[in-house]
């Protein structure tokens, strides 16, 4: 599951954790880029201090 989180991607990974990341999408002149910022656990995740780099 994949959801869109401000300027962010949260996508359920590994049963109770969460792999937070931000895409920069190719264009026809630069290739495309995946920035991962955080994998966090269920408890960390609840906290919301992750949205501070996405919002």
């Amino acid at each position: 599951m994949t959801d869109q989180g401000g300027a962010c991607l949260v996508f359920d990974a590994s049963g109770a954790r969460r792999l937070i990341c931000n895409v920069r999408y190719a264009t026809p002149t630069r290739q495309g880029t995946l920035y991962v910022w955080h994998f966090l656990t269920h408890a960390e995740y609840d906290r919301n201090d992750w949205k501070d780099i996405c919002c």
